[in-house]
């Protein structure tokens, strides 16, 4: 199963098939949480996900007995933190695992191994920092607000 798994992430469809599935999850969220043109919404959130998914979770309508506590910017940025980072760790097993791989061999042979390891620890930090830095952001701006379902016109 795990091979399985592997080999679809190096497929060339992987991410196209992955934003078209997004696109329907949304079209289907929407469209069950009442929210107007969920057409609109499914074709802009998978175009640009890394920023409109975060905004859609942070403020999509609430049904009943779903709730929602710390705010628009906590939730927005917390979105965003895990978007991010697993967007970024996909997109790097995707196309950046010959390099990364060529790294763990430098290191393990000896040749330039700091080189290699200041590589390694940038790589480290182009996933981490921009996530850690938006969820230390949101809990600053966190409220003590809760937000009780239905916020909408709900279908489910």
């Amino acid at each position: 199963m795990v091979v399985v798994g592997l080999a679809a992430l190096q497929s060339p469809l992987m991410l196209p098939a992955g934003l078209v599935l997004l696109g329907r999850w949304v079209y289907l969220d929407t469209a069950a949480r009442g929210v107007r043109n969920p057409i609109a919404l499914a074709i802009i959130v998978p175009v640009s996900w890394t920023f409109m998914l975060p905004f859609y979770l942070a403020r999509r309508p609430l049904v009943v007995g779903e709730v929602r506590t710390g705010g628009t910017w906590w939730n927005l940025l917390r979105a965003f933190a895990a978007t991010y980072a697993v967007g970024i760790a996909l997109l790097v097993v995707r196309y950046f695992r010959p390099a990364l791989f060529g790294l763990v061999r430098t290191i393990t042979v000896g040749n330039s191994a700091v080189m290699a390891s200041l590589q390694v620890v940038g790589i480290v930090l182009l996933i981490t920092l921009p996530a850690v830095l938006a969820l230390g952001v949101g809990m600053l701006l966190r409220k003590p607000t809760t937000e009780v379902g239905p916020t909408a016109s709900c279908r489910r």
